[in-house]
């Protein structure tokens, strides 16, 4: 395995770092893991002070930017506007200028010129995403890796508008970067699941540094707080500003009177006054220890002689996956821990049994907890093995760390095969489909989707729709990629009135000698006035709403551009293909591996038919609704779910249980959902023109047609006829094999890219130049547009005060 060595690593913060306190414990001691791979870090962040500051720890340089927050009273709310925006001071310090931190911050990254950043929590995250596309403007593309320490996404759950907008902002944020850490194996799956990212985030665990684990004391704690060996001291080594987990360790003094327990810190000052008040309060006091270490990288060896660990959480959701640093120091100082339950320390403990785990806030069952640690002491440090401490000892996680970016630094480069980028959107799923299995055949292939897609489709990269964005993606996908697959649009795009510069991103690559392949699936591609001519069931005229979106003169202009650039153009079936003749069909794809046939058989006494309407007025919902309810006034027994507003999985999910798919009645040929509908053997209703039967041969369509004029009585002969459902279920399924299944529609692009290098369609000059010149003249008229209301404006304000100088004096 590869490892990164002798690369410039950015650490980025948005904590406020100052001498005393130089940065995050956990955020140092990555950056520590980094040096002692043989890589060079640097840590970011902004300093407590109004004033710059730099420090150095162990080598790594820490360089602090001004803080435009300094001097806010934090105490109580402020009127202060900040971007015009008047914020709680309390919360100040969160969101305070994110811009102009991170333009300074960008700013000296330009001068260090790092090979990778990696941005550290929350604040990190936001701070590298801003910073990242200043980078971008100065042709620098670093790679990007953030470290999650904290599951924010469990502050969904509560019901502050302002911790909800928190995790969707994480959420839009961590698709953005390269690679994704976070501390153990659980957290991993569970951030792949709740943010369907690409691939299971990375793993490192949040040690102590390596100078710590070896470092040894000259006196150990029971001496030094003069205590005898039988005395039974619990230790407690996490920050004592974590409110709940203090709480803890004070009631774990109350309800067992023979402990002690040390606590053991830096902080002076009033947070340990409030502990010790409150100790007093709760009559624990005197068997208390405030301790301040010898040296802090002698913790380990300091606290060896105690009994054992004690290791609380902050409590809440947001500690419902970690894995307290103090199990670490545990490990290394060989004591057996006793720690709140959270399913990755219930995980850990389970497997090497060193120690025993306890239920935060259920104090009266911790009492046998410690006496099972207190009379088994030796046999829980057994189970603390060599293998163990190696496993988590930092010399072998700083070599992981170096894996991970090599291997992030890989994927930014191009590895000597053909390599293809899908983009720009989730379109159904069929850019992850197509590129998942393209890679089983050989091949590089990723996906990559802007802004995101309501349905939750995955992609290995989301990036937001801004031209800062864009730039950068490209400059870092025309070193990497060969071929450029865009599905109905290119990068840049305003689709209304295809303004500057709008599809230049195309021709800069065919400029770059990158093949271009436009993929057409739906309305971009659907000319109004063919398809009125053609469909019987035309839904644009019922609403000028339904064809604003691609009117159809900025429609023709730009597929004439379009067609001019690309190296090779495929629609994805045949109705697309009467729009564009010239195209190759190249079928939609599923991955069949999720799609397991189950069959249209309802296992109930009343069949489900299920309608899932996209645009509930192309898809004709209202005749499907009509229907529904025309069939229940005929006494016909059967259920009717509609699926709308939920995510691709959650309603895949509602189609496995489904007898029945309603897919569109007005279109004219089959979509996505007819796909994976048939793909698990259910009975789809579709609306297929009839120009365009002969396409399925002999065998015929593999579903039941109909139109909103014969809707409803066949929906009435699927209701009755469960064997019909099921033969029309089994056919669908076959068909999908042979036509949609993921592997055969790759290899069809693969034929495409194939063909591309042959025999790759030359840019029209003629219409590329047509194209620009619309856009200039386009151009101008916005420019003499704007001069005229400019000019307009003027005179009304010079005319308005003439009329108030007139006036005043008149009154004068």
């Amino acid at each position: 395995m590869a490892i990164a060595k002798g690369k410039k690593i950015v650490f980025l913060t948005n904590s406020e770092l100052s001498a005393d306190s130089p940065a995050d414990l956990s955020l140092t001691n990555l950056a520590r893991l980094a040096k002692l791979s043989g890589n060079h870090p640097v840590i970011l962040g902004v300093a407590k002070g109004a004033a710059p500051k730099s420090y150095e720890i162990d080598g790594i340089k820490i360089l602090c930017i001004a803080n435009p927050s300094s001097g806010l009273d934090r105490g109580e709310k402020s009127t202060e506007k900040i971007n015009n925006i008047a914020y709680d001071a309390k919360r100040v310090d969160i969101h305070i200028d994110y811009a102009a931190r991170a333009a300074k911050l960008a700013e000296i990254m330009l001068e260090i010129e790092p090979e990778i950043i990696h941005s550290y929590d929350y604040g990190g995250l936001e701070l590298a995403s801003r910073a990242i596309e200043d980078l971008r403007v100065a042709n620098c593309c670093p790679a990007w890796l953030h470290s999650a320490p904290k599951f924010i996404a469990a502050l969904a759950a509560g019901e502050d508008n302002f911790a909800r907008n928190y995790v969707k902002k994480e959420e839009v944020l961590l698709r953005q970067v390269d690679a994704i850490i976070v501390d153990n194996a659980i957290k991993a799956q569970v951030y792949e699941e709740r943010y369907f990212l690409p691939e299971t985030p990375s793993v490192i665990a949040d040690l102590p540094s390596a100078v710590s684990c070896k470092k040894v004391s000259k006196i150990k704690i029971k001496k030094a707080l003069k205590l005898k060996d039988e005395n039974a001291l619990a230790v407690y080594i996490g920050d004592v500003k974590r409110i709940g987990a203090i709480d803890s360790v004070l009631k774990m003094l109350a309800d067992n009177p023979q402990m002690i327990c040390a606590i053991i810190t830096g902080e002076r000052g009033h947070f340990i006054e409030n502990i010790k008040d409150t100790a007093r309060e709760e009559g624990v006091l005197r068997r208390l220890r405030i301790v301040h270490p010898p040296k802090s990288e002698e913790i380990i060896s300091f606290i060896s002689d105690a009994d054992f660990v004690f290791a609380p959480t902050m409590g809440g959701k947001i500690s419902e996956y970690e894995i307290p640093q103090e199990i670490y120091y545990a490990i290394h100082a060989n004591l057996p821990i006793i720690a709140a339950q959270t399913e990755s320390v219930e995980a850990l403990l389970k497997e090497h049994k060193f120690g025993e785990i306890f239920k935060q806030g259920i104090y009266y069952l911790l009492r046998e907890k410690i006496e099972a640690v207190l009379a088994n002491s030796a046999k829980y440090k057994k189970n603390i093995s060599a293998a163990l401490k190696a496993q988590y000892s930092p010399e072998v996680q700083a070599v992981s760390l170096a894996e991970i970016y090599a291997n992030t630094l890989l994927k930014k480069t191009k590895q000597g095969k053909l390599a293809v980028l899908h983009g720009l959107t989730g379109a159904s799923g069929l850019p992850w489909a197509i590129s998942r299995a393209q890679r089983k055949l050989g091949i590089e292939s990723d996906t990559i989707c802007m802004d995101g897609n309501k349905f939750n489709y995955r992609a290995d990269k989301i990036i937001p729709d801004t031209v800062h964005s864009i730039h950068g993606m490209l400059n870092d996908a025309v070193n990497k990629y060969d071929v450029f697959q865009f599905i109905f649009r290119p990068a840049f795009w305003q689709v209304t009135t295809n303004d500057f510069p709008t599809g230049f991103d195309l021709l800069n690559l065919r400029a770059a000698n990158k093949h271009v392949v436009m993929y057409f699936m739906g309305s971009e591609a659907r000319y109004h006035s063919m398809y009125s001519e053609l469909c019987e069931f035309d839904y644009t005229k019922e609403g000028p709403g339904n064809v604003a979106k691609f009117p159809e003169e900025a429609q023709r202009r730009m597929m004439k551009y379009m067609r001019g650039v690309a190296s090779k153009i495929a629609v994805c079936d045949a109705e697309m293909q009467t729009y564009i003749p010239d195209a190759r069909i190249i079928e939609r794809a599923i991955d069949l591996e999720n799609y397991k046939y189950i069959g249209a058989g309802s296992t109930g006494f009343e069949p489900l038919v299920l309608h899932a309407p996209s645009r509930r007025i192309v898809k004709g919902t209202d005749y499907v609704e009509k229907a529904v309810e025309e069939l229940r006034e005929e006494g016909l027994k059967f259920r009717f779910q509609m699926i709308e507003g939920m995510t691709h999985e959650k309603a895949i999910e509602a189609y496995k249980e489904s007898d029945i798919l309603v897919d569109q009645l007005r279109i004219g040929w089959y979509g996505f959902l007819s796909v994976e509908a048939m793909a698990m053997g259910k009975a789809v209703i579709c609306y297929l023109r009839d120009d365009l039967l002969h396409h399925f041969g002999e065998d015929g369509p593999p579903l039941a047609v109909a139109d909103p004029n014969t809707f409803k009585d066949t929906l009435r002969n699927l209701i009755l006829d469960k064997q019909a459902r099921r033969e029309l279920g089994m056919k669908a399924r076959a068909f999908c094999e042979k036509m949609h299944d993921s592997r055969v529609v790759a290899r069809k692009f693969m034929e495409l890219y194939e063909d591309c290098e042959k025999d790759a369609n030359p840019v029209d000059v003629a219409a590329v130049t047509e194209f620009m010149q619309y856009q200039r003249e386009r151009y101008r008229n916005v420019i003499t547009e704007n001069n005229h209301r400019f000019m307009k404006f003027s005179t009304k304000s010079n005319n308005l005060k003439a009329k108030l100088a007139k006036e005043k004096l008149q009154n004068a």
